[in-house]
C-alpha cells in the first residue's frame, strides 16, 4: 500500500480509469491532485504541466480512448498521447517522481493466448500504436534519466462511469431495453473491473524499485461477446433479444486474454471482482439512473 503521507498526481483523473484510481487512492488516505482538461489543465502544454508542482508519484491515465476515432483522426491521437506523456515524464524527471502509465493491449490481432508481457508489441490501430509510443517514451526516460516507471497494460476494463460506446455499457443498456445488438458473437475479451485496475495502480505506486517494468492487468480469462450478452441478459431477469449483424471489424482480435502471473508475482495483484458481480452492479446502477 502506498504510504498515506504520499502525494500523487493523477493526470486524466476525471476520466474513466483516472477517476477510479483517484477514488481508490483517496480511500486509502493518499493526498491526490487531479490534472485534466476538465480541471483547467492542458496536459499538452509543457508550461502548464511544469507548473503543477512536485509529487511523490504521477499516474498517467490521460488518453483518447476510441479505436474507431483513431482511424479517422490518427494525427490527433499520436500528437496528444506523445506530448502528454513527454510532459509528464519531464515533470517526473525534474522532481524525482515515479510514474505509472495506464497503457492498453498492444499485442496485435494474433497473439499467443494467454499473452504475456514478453510477447512482441504489434499495435493494430492508431490508438494502440500511439499508446505503444508512450511506452517507448517511458522506457527511454528510464534508460536515460532513471525515471522509475511501471507500465500497466490494461485489457478490457469496464465498470461505472464508462461511456456508452464501449461494449459492456452498451450491452447493459441494451439488456434493459430488451434488445442487445452485437456486430459479432465470437471475439473474446478479458473483462477486468475498473476497481481492480485501480487496485493494481495503487500496488504499482507502492513499489520501491527504481526500475522500468510492464504488467498485464486482466483476469486471465476471456469471454466471447456472445457469452457476455447472454450473461447480462440472464442477470437482467427479463426477456432480451440478442441480435448479431455479422459485420466483421477490420483488424479484429479473435482472443485477447492476459497472462497475469507477473502481476501476481511482483505486485501481489489478482482481479477480485467476478464478471457476474461487476455486471450485476452495472445493471443496478443503470436501473437507478446512477
Amino acid at each position: 500500500m502506498i504510504r498515506r503521507t504520499a502525494s500523487v498526481l493523477v493526470a486524466g483523473g476525471t476520466g474513466f480509469i483516472g477517476s477510479a484510481v483517484a477514488r481508490r487512492l483517496r480511500n486509502d488516505g493518499v493526498d491526490v491532485s487531479i490534472a485534466a482538461r476538465a480541471t483547467g489543465v492542458d496536459l499538452i502544454d509543457p508550461r502548464a504541466v511544469a507548473g503543477l508542482g512536485a509529487f511523490d508519484a504521477i499516474v498517467h491515465a490521460a488518453c483518447r480512448a476510441s479505436v474507431p476515432e483513431s482511424w479517422s483522426s490518427p494525427a490527433t491521437f499520436y500528437r496528444d498521447h506523445f506530448l502528454v506523456t513527454l510532459n509528464l515524464l519531464e515533470l517526473a524527471r525534474n522532481t524525482g517522481a515515479r510514474l505509472v502509465l495506464a497503457s492498453t493491449y498492444v499485442y496485435g490481432t494474433a497473439p499467443p493466448v494467454p499473452v504475456s508481457e514478453e510477447a512482441p508489441a504489434r499495435p493494430h490501430s492508431p490508438y494502440t500504436a500511439s499508446r505503444w509510443h508512450s511506452e517507448l517514451l517511458c522506457r527511454g526516460y528510464h534508460r536515460d534519466h532513471g525515471v522509475a516507471t511501471d507500465v500497466l497494460r490494461i485489457f478490457n476494463a469496464y465498470g461505472p462511469g464508462q461511456r456508452r460506446e464501449f461494449v459492456v455499457p452498451a450491452v447493459v443498456a441494451g439488456a434493459l431495453g430488451g434488445r442487445i445488438e452485437l456486430a459479432a458473437r465470437e471475439p473474446r475479451r478479458d473483462f477486468v473491473h475498473v476497481d481492480d485496475v485501480a487496485h493494481a495502480v495503487a500496488l504499482a505506486l507502492a513499489r520501491s524499485e527504481r526500475s522500468y517494468a510492464v504488467f498485464n492487468v486482466g483476469t486471465g480469462t476471456s469471454r466471447s461477446l456472445g457469452e457476455l450478452a447472454a450473461r447480462v441478459a440472464s442477470l437482467s431477469g427479463r426477456a432480451v433479444e440478442i441480435v448479431c449483424s455479422g459485420v466483421r471489424r477490420e483488424h479484429e482480435v479473435p482472443d485477447a486474454r492476459a497472462d497475469v502471473s507477473k502481476a501476481a508475482r511482483v505486485l501481489g495483484w489478482r482481479a477480485q471482482i467476478g464478471l457476474d458481480e461487476g455486471l450485476a452492479g452495472l445493471l443496478r446502477a443503470e436501473r437507478s439512473g446512477a
